[in-house]
């Protein structure tokens, strides 16, 4: 029996037998840490529900899903960017379907947390499908916890921590070894080169050999680079203003990074301002629309949208007699490398790729060394003595 003070009076409930004479089973009996355990769980819980009850509408993981992905598709539009339902569909697939979708939020725990994880899993899906679905519903439980705590529990950020701790555990057993392709620079040209070949065989009008060539030349994100403005092309100052990402936490400092780029990049670049307001988006792809029957005919250029790069790329690493493994983030490996090659400070390569310099150290160490010896190599005076040494009789 657990009794507890509950507004003006008090409320009671009977849980299970306390004995510490009997074998504790955990369930129907319960020894004297048990039963305190217990006790206190279901004063919280109940405590919980009853805050929640009054701060209006019960909360379930299913509305806080539906209102973090209004949130994300907000954030876009406002930024004037495509908006992508990605977020949405995953939740309507993955979690407004599962039967934690009407878990309220006031007592959800991390063993729901963890069996909702196993019940994705048992679906068969791929290991990065399901830890992007595990990121989005963390997300979204964060995202509420910080924004109306009112009616949750003090532990509700533990359950949740404690309920996604198992995912980076996961992610190592069931991914491959993540495979950084870095090309030197003769590939990166043949990239370049084959991009535009491409571009002339689908008649994208320079679009994919101008958005390849800049991926090459700044190293940055291809979300990033979509962002870009006409006015962010910086034709006098010889850079491009490349918006920061959108990845991790709070609001960044900056809203743009200065990435220099050379003549013959500014140059291929130029076509795409001419004529074009500042406001109007720098990279954009043919668009195309049905003119009858199965034919369709090309309409105005539009946006890039995400994974729209995926099938014109694996053409050109194909072209360019690349392997599987090549990827449009090559290009970004590539350029890290090349900075670090180039003796640049580890803090100043991290700010022009819009990444921290723990990630640089963590993810490009063995590059990290090479440039380090070649410096050190550069201290190196000769000390032992030049020529034949003479001998003296003894």
């Amino acid at each position: 029996m657990v009794r507890w003070r509950s507004g003006s009076g008090y409320s009671q409930a009977a849980l299970a037998a306390a004995d510490d004479l009997l074998d504790a089973d955990g369930k129907l009996t319960l020894d004297f840490q048990q039963a305190t355990r217990t006790a206190r769980d279901h004063v919280e819980v109940a405590r919980a529900a009853t805050a929640a009850a009054k701060a209006g509408p019960v909360r379930t993981v299913r509305t806080v899903c539906e209102g973090y992905a209004d949130l994300i598709e907000a954030r876009m539009k406002r930024a004037g960017v495509p908006v992508s339902k990605d977020v949405r569909s995953r939740f309507n697939k993955h979690v407004l379907a599962d039967e934690i979708a009407d878990v309220g939020l006031h007592t959800l725990k991390a063993p729901a947390i963890r069996a909702w994880r196993d019940r994705v899993r048992a679906k068969g899906l791929a290991a990065a499908t399901i830890q992007r679905v595990s990121n989005d519903l963390r997300a979204a439980l964060n995202e509420a916890g910080r924004d109306k705590p009112e009616g949750l529990p003090d532990r509700y950020p533990i359950e949740v921590r404690d309920g996604f701790a198992k995912a980076t555990a996961d992610r190592v057993a069931e991914e491959p070894t993540r495979v950084h392709v870095v090309l030197p620079d003769a590939d990166v040209r043949r990239i370049v080169v084959a991009a535009r070949e491409v571009d002339t065989k689908w008649k994208w009008g320079g679009d994919l050999a101008r958005l390849v060539l800049a991926l090459a030349a700044t190293g940055a994100r291809f979300s990033q680079l979509i962002r870009c403005k006409v006015a962010d092309l910086q034709t006098d100052a010889g850079r491009l203003m490349v918006p920061v990402s959108r990845k991790g936490r709070g609001r960044k400092t900056a809203s743009h990074t200065a990435v220099p780029l050379g003549e013959d990049v500014i140059a291929e670049l130029r076509p795409a301002i001419a004529g074009r307001r500042g406001h109007e988006l720098l990279f954009l792809r043919p668009g195309y629309q049905r003119a009858g029957g199965l034919k369709w005919e090309l309409a105005d250029r539009r946006p890039w949208q995400p994974a729209e790069l995926t099938e014109p790329f694996a053409e050109i690493a194909k072209r360019a007699e690349l392997s599987g493994d090549t990827t449009a983030y090559s290009l970004r490996h590539s350029s890290i490398v090349r900075a670090l090659r180039a003796n640049l400070p580890v803090r100043l390569t991290a700010a022009l790729h819009d990444t921290s310099s723990e990630m640089i150290e963590k993810t490009y160490s063995a590059f990290i060394s090479d440039a380090l010896s070649d410096i050190a190599r550069g201290a190196i005076v000769p000390l032992a003595p030049v020529g034949t040494p003479k001998l003296r009789a003894v």
